[in-house]
């Protein structure tokens, strides 16, 4: 027999486990045809749209949503006891309401925060509504209310978009308590805020955010808000009061790490949807691509975009390494490179002049991700030092013997250039050859 009640609470539990969600969220990658024929700018763009849609459920991701999940849950057994209990409930013309406190998911930009919540929206099951027996009346049932921010400029303009376009109170005191009793009657046990940034007018500008957030834990269903590092710096100087109700649930989403299995599947599956376009395996390349984009997936998209638009230009369907790296230096990538940089300066010395690039919060994760940057930057040392010891004609020989085991063809102008120092030179072609394999640390022709 079906447990009163059961229906508020069963379409949450339903869903609450790891394997649920990996398989609920997971959006694989569509492989793209016909790129070739289209204009470069509508190619590129075809490829940022698939990769932005596709989703590989990370083992952080999926632990995320699992504890979010917990949480609406959790809400759902106290709020919906049984059928008698919400009935009455729902007509109650003031709701005692216990704010929660919001979970705050923050992260660096471009890390994945809002297409995380994207995905909580595909575990959740779709509205339905429900007919409670003991009355006869029909109740809609609304698992999430995800709201963008972005555009709207007042505490009102928030709360009626989370409440939804089917309830406009008339008068504008009774918004906050009008919303929450719609809330409840919808069934509703989980809020989304995001993109919050954008209401602010300027750096210091947070106390609209404040204002907006507040509000919506007076709606008495559990919240989740993304803020980007910039706005979590600007929240923490507010007053401690304000902190308490607001940081102090901080979950952070930190780039998976380039010898984990998460990395390695998410670039297999963004290779899937672009297949023969790249001349190298994503996969074979996954620490070099994590250090061109410090694991940040936004940073690794344009790279390769950008990479497969250089490769167009110069009447190739197919983009080689030489292109990628060609990229990273080019000034169309030079404000990612900015970035990147400026993490690893601050792996190594712990001072970032980019201010939302640095977490406000400590935790566990952070130290792993810096670790791996300082990798980076170990690894730039070794090879400026490489590059400064050697002659011209030495540089050239290397850079052959390195295409040659990459099984990159030789760009012509460069093949030329270095018959013509050979054939001119003093050295020999062997001596060259043999001094490259010392660098190389191969030594082949002793």
């Amino acid at each position: 027999m079906t447990k009163p009640g059961s229906r508020w609470i069963s379409r949450y539990e339903s869903v609450a486990s790891l394997a649920e969600i990996r398989r609920r969220s997971r959006v694989q990658a569509i492989p793209l045809i016909g790129l070739g024929a289209d204009p470069v700018e509508v190619a590129c763009e075809r490829i940022r749209q698939e990769w932005r849609r596709l989703f590989v459920p990370t083992d952080q991701a999926c632990e995320i949503m699992l504890m979010v999940l917990g949480l609406a849950l959790a809400h759902a057994r106290l709020a919906y006891p049984n059928d008698v209990a919400m009935s009455a409930r729902s007509y109650e013309e003031v709701l005692d309401i216990e704010p929660y406190v919001p979970i705050c998911l923050t992260g660096l930009q471009g890390s994945g925060k809002s297409t995380l919540l994207r995905a909580l929206g595909r575990v959740l099951p779709a509205d339905d509504s429900i007919v409670v027996p003991c009355t006869g009346d029909r109740f809609p049932l609304v698992a999430m209310r995800a709201v963008v921010v972005k555009g709207l400029r007042s505490t009102p303009a928030v709360l009626r978009a989370i409440a939804g376009v089917k309830y406009s109170p008339q008068k504008t005191e009774d918004l906050a308590n009008g919303c929450a009793r719609w809330m409840y009657r919808c069934g509703c046990c989980l809020i989304a805020l995001d993109e919050l940034q954008f209401m602010t007018q300027s750096e210091q500008a947070s106390a609209l955010v404040c204002q907006v957030l507040l509000a919506s834990t007076y709606l008495g269903v559990p919240m989740v808000f993304i803020p980007n590092y910039s706005l979590c710096h600007r929240l923490l100087g507010r007053p401690p009061e304000t902190n308490q109700r607001l940081l102090t649930r901080p979950v952070i989403v930190v780039p998976d790490l380039p010898d984990s299995q998460d990395w390695r599947d998410f670039l297999a599956e963004y290779q899937k949807a672009v297949p023969g376009l790249f001349s190298f395996s994503f996969v074979e390349k996954a620490n070099d691509l994590w250090n061109y984009c410090a694991g940040i997936k936004r940073n690794l998209a344009e790279l390769l975009v950008k990479s497969y638009a250089t490769a167009r230009r110069e009447g190739s369907t197919t983009a080689t390494w030489e292109m990628v790296e060609r990229t990273y230096h080019s000034v169309e990538y030079s404000v990612s490179r900015r970035d990147i940089e400026a993490l690893v300066s601050y792996a190594l010395t712990g001072a970032c002049p980019i201010k939302n690039l640095v977490c406000p919060f400590q935790h566990d994760r952070e130290g792993a991700y810096l670790a791996r940057l300082k990798v980076v930057r170990s690894r730039k040392v070794a090879d400026a030092v490489n590059d400064t010891a050697l002659s011209q004609p030495e540089r050239q020989a290397l850079a052959q013997i390195e295409r040659e085991l990459s099984s990159e063809p030789a760009p012509v102008a460069t093949a030329k250039k270095a018959r013509t120092s050979l054939r001119s030179g003093p050295t020999t072609a062997a001596e060259l050859s043999k001094n490259a394999g010392l660098i190389l640390g191969r030594n082949k022709h002793n």
